[in-house]
């Protein structure tokens, strides 16, 4: 799972990454509502290709699909002012503690 936060911009993406379990992936991302202004599904290519965008697009989820080299945005995610803004904070406490005690990977 990857969670970003733009302190410029002061927006959150969240995106959570399945090679087959797409169903919970998508159960995972509404959860990622509550602390990022943008929530991602992303799967492999091949299985993102059979899924229908409008289970996605209902729920305001973006959809990507991701090759060895490449990650391509099939869906837009909506901002759906969902986020609690107490969540997000404690978010961002433990990504900035995590950060202090080990090392980042990129």
């Amino acid at each position: 799972d990857i969670y970003g936060y733009s302190t410029r911009r002061r927006r959150a993406v969240a995106i959570e990454l399945k090679l087959e379990k797409w169903r919970r992936a998508i159960v995972q991302a509404l959860q990622y509502q509550l602390c990022a202004d943008f929530a991602y599904v992303a799967l492999p290519a091949s299985v993102a290709a059979r899924m229908d965008k409008a289970t996605f697009a209902e729920h305001g989820l973006g959809l990507l699909a991701l090759t060895r080299y490449a990650c391509t945005e099939l869906l837009a995610p909506k901002s759906l002012d969902l986020v609690r803004v107490d969540y997000r904070d404690e978010m961002l406490a433990q990504l900035k503690a995590r950060r202090k005690n080990e090392p980042c990977i990129a």
